[in-house]
């Protein structure tokens, strides 16, 4: 099974280092169970840049062509919100990325801790995979790629002032092969309109089927295109 997916960016927007972190994090995986035989479940993942906003804004999810935005986002009850994924594009709020410091808590109250860049973009990084998920039908329930983006601070020792000093680490998230066999679970129930899970969005409504040289292409509107092998 190949899961297609192409995302369309306002070129120099992204870095393509980033991108590319994130396209080798969606890989392939063996022995995934989809009606009662094991099958690889292959990622083809894709970034397309774009001349500008106008040219991104043409694709609308449909047949796997997306929409990757920088946007700004609104933080909620849960903490900092980095990203807002539909089924037509992934908004990622570089701003908020970049300026957000890690938070952390000792016996003298709350405090933070500047993220070097190099955790910056891990963070960036897992939250792009995270949306992509979103995007392909994955939800929070699902784990491991759908796990929101954690930083971690440790003490290290004294600076020169005598004062305990800290440094923050940014936690990837990793797609996993349950990942893979979570989307392929669902597959079949996607294509009908009343699905949902945990009250999250139904990403592949209005999925249809064509035959093209003996194999199944099922175009899913707003997410993407899969050939069963």
């Amino acid at each position: 099974m190949i899961i297609t997916a192409n995302y369309h960016y306002v070129e120099g927007t992204f870095n393509k280092k980033i991108l590319d972190a994130v396209r080798q994090e969606y890989g392939t995986y063996k022995h995934v169970k989809y009606q009662n035989a094991n099958i690889t479940v292959k990622f083809n993942i894709n970034f397309i840049p774009e001349k500008n906003e106008a040219a991104v804004n043409k694709y609308d999810g449909k047949n796997g062509e997306n929409r990757l935005a920088n946007v700004t986002t609104k933080d909620d009850g849960r903490g900092v919100k980095f990203e807002e994924s539909d089924f037509q594009q992934v908004g990622v709020d570089l701003n908020k990325l970049k300026t957000t410091p890690a938070l952390a808590y000792n016996e003298e109250g709350n405090f933070t801790v500047e993220l070097p860049d190099k955790e910056k973009d891990k963070r960036e990084i897992s939250t792009i995979i995270h949306g992509i998920g979103h995007n392909l039908g994955l939800i929070h329930a699902d784990g491991d790629a759908m796990n929101d983006q954690h930083t971690k601070v440790t003490p290290a020792g004294n600076d020169i002032f005598g004062k305990k000093a800290y440094t923050a680490k940014a936690l990837q998230n990793d797609v996993s092969h349950s990942n893979a066999q979570s989307l392929v679970d669902r597959v079949d129930d996607m294509s009908s309109s009343g699905y949902q899970s945990n009250g999250e969005s139904n990403y592949w409504q209005n999925k249809t089927e064509t035959t093209t040289g003996g194999q199944v292409s099922i175009e899913a509107t707003g997410v993407t295109t899969i050939t069963k092998e």
